[in-house]
């Protein structure tokens, strides 16, 4: 299953199948038959070798995503403090107008430079007021992202989730099948222990190293 992630977010993020290929389905089977023997002692519901080796394999795919949206996040921040520092820089004063003379050759020459670079101030003032805007729009759309990686990561860790869920529980049926048995007495798969979000707030403060 490919999920593509949203506009502005990182560009795709693919999670693993959550559907069981014809090959896996005969591996499971395979896996868990020699199992019944092989981990007789462990008690059903627990981990044995084979469903910590597809936990590993899940929280693998978790953190590869993960690691995907936190360089996300660090790029965000890093134009979000580029940013900030253009919004609050100091507006520039207004220049002084001063009327076209009735005078001399002398001060008719002086007032058209003085005007000259009157025009150059007030479209350079024009320029600067259009990017603090800009500034302050892309500051909000960098905001409202920021807010949302989080959800984002869940939403693909639960995808990762699923997919071992799947495996594992198929695993679990074929391990502790037994024809006094019923279905609904096989215990649920060991439950996923993949990496959690682990966010920073505030944004904007100096960069701490995340483990796994």
């Amino acid at each position: 299953m490919s999920r593509e992630s949203r506009p502005g977010w990182t560009a795709e993020a693919t999670a693993p199948p959550r559907e069981v290929t014809e090959k896996e389905r005969r591996s499971i089977w395979w896996s868990a038959l020699l199992d019944r023997a092989r981990y007789r002692g462990v008690p059903l519901g627990e981990h044995t070798g084979w469903t910590r080796t597809q936990q590993r394999i899940y929280a693998e795919y978790a953190l590869t995503l993960r690691q995907g949206i936190e360089a996300r996040e660090d790029a965000l921040e890093k134009e979000q403090a580029t940013l900030q520092v253009l919004v609050e820089e100091p507006s520039a004063a207004p220049p002084v107008v001063i009327s076209r003379p009735d005078g001399t050759a002398r001060q008719l020459h002086d007032w058209a430079i003085y005007r000259r670079a009157e025009l150059a101030a007030l479209d350079a003032s024009r320029t600067r007021t259009a990017a603090r805007q800009a500034a302050l729009t892309r500051l909000a759309e960098i905001k409202t992202e920021l807010s949302q990686l989080e959800g984002e990561y869940e939403t693909l860790r639960q995808l990762c989730e699923t997919a071992y869920l799947v495996r594992a529980e198929m695993y679990c049926r074929i391990r502790c099948a037994r024809a006094d048995r019923n279905v609904a007495d096989v215990p649920s798969a060991p439950p996923f222990d993949g990496p959690v979000w682990r966010t920073r707030r505030p944004h904007l403060t100096t960069v701490q190293t995340r483990s796994a």
